[in-house]
């Protein structure tokens, strides 16, 4: 690739993430949603087999894929990089400028990401409650709120990660993070700090992902450029990835969270298919529902849920079994307040199940 096209290239490159996520949901839609609506037992083997047709695209792409001729002339005349050398006084300061930017951007994008359809069915609810709809429809509505939630997002991460041609081309690299970092930063707070109505806060998730999932197409042309070439794919790797440890100390953040907005364990359910899922809840204090259409390879009624279901629909069913057997100490006893917190639980486990 020329280097005058490589910005170009890589931010081409880089929305096939947010483009590839949107096919995704849309696959799982139309298989899951539509052809075998009604078989929830046999439906999700069929979403992953499709995704068999990347892979195959993948594999013949690589076969007409070049290395680059400055990688090819380094490698040839000096020894394989080690990670070690990301460490030098020479290049410390760039892995850490690398390091900083891309840790930043994954744990923003993690905390955001992850509570997408959590938050898309919040939303619904309290758009049902205001219309006051009945249940059926607002489960219908909570399915197709949670999907806009995740496309918003994701729309908008496609068009921001465009927006890195123009950013890169006329700021230069410190101004464009800058510029990314306060948009994000102030898209959050509009998004959720303003008192907004359901409907106008699921549109903001647009301008959520425009910065926080946008900022990723900088990554690509960026983290490469800070490294020498036979150090580019060591160097970039790290910077990228090392996030991820990071922000897997993310669900202890949000349990802690949780717990200082008085939120409890005890008003929790877990929805899951293996004997590690009933395990986990049970391990936790935690209900347990099982579904009996999964891949677990001992029936899961043998495993001692509290409820077994065999299709998504007695889901609701289910969690007011458990409200009314007692099994969440904390429930509250009046009708109204026993509503709110078995749809508050339904809302969370739902969407657990369904991924």
């Amino acid at each position: 690739m020329p280097e005058s096209r490589r910005i170009e290239a890589g931010v081409i490159l880089q929305t096939s993430s947010p483009l590839g996520i949107v096919l995704a949901s849309a696959v799982n839609y139309q298989v899951a949603g539509v052809w075998l609506a009604g078989s929830p037992e046999s439906s999700w083997r069929y979403v992953f087999l499709a995704g068999l047709a990347p892979v195959i695209l993948a594999f013949a792409v690589r076969l007409f894929i070049r290395e680059s001729e400055h990688w090819t002339a380094s490698s040839n005349v000096v020894a394989p990089p080690s990670p070690r050398e990301l460490f030098r006084p020479n290049m410390l300061a760039l892995t850490l400028s690398g390091f900083v930017v891309a840790v930043t951007a994954l744990l923003t994008w993690w905390a955001c990401n992850a509570f997408l359809p959590l938050l898309g069915g919040t939303l619904a609810s309290e758009h049902a409650a205001q219309a006051g709809l009945t249940p059926t429809a607002t489960r219908l509505l909570i399915e197709a709120w949670k999907a806009k939630a995740s496309n918003a997002f994701n729309f908008g991460g496609l068009l921001g990660s465009l927006a890195a041609i123009p950013l890169a081309r006329r700021l230069g690299r410190r101004p464009m993070f800058v510029a990314y970092f306060l948009y994000s930063a102030a898209a959050l707070f509009a998004t959720f700090g303003l008192d907004l109505e359901p409907q106008a806060r699921l549109r903001m998730l647009y301008l959520v992902g425009a910065g926080v999932y946008g900022v990723f197409g900088t990554f690509s042309f960026y983290l490469p450029e800070l490294f020498p070439a036979r150090l580019r794919a060591t160097g970039a790797g790290f910077c990228y990835n090392i996030g991820r440890v990071f922000a897997a100390v993310g669900p202890f953040i949000v349990g802690s969270i949780s717990a200082a907005s008085g939120g409890s364990r005890n008003r929790a359910i877990m929805v899951g298919d293996s004997e590690t899922d009933i395990k986990t809840a049970q391990a936790a204090g935690v209900p347990v529902i099982a579904v009996d259409f999964g891949y677990a390879d001992t029936p899961v009624r043998e495993l001692g849920p509290d409820r077994v279901i065999s299709h998504f629909d007695e889901l609701m069913e289910a969690c007011e079994a458990i409200s009314l057997a007692g099994q969440w100490p904390e429930v509250a006893r009046t009708r109204d307040q026993q509503e709110e917190v078995q749809t508050q639980a339904c809302v969370a486990t739902c969407w657990g199940a369904r991924h």
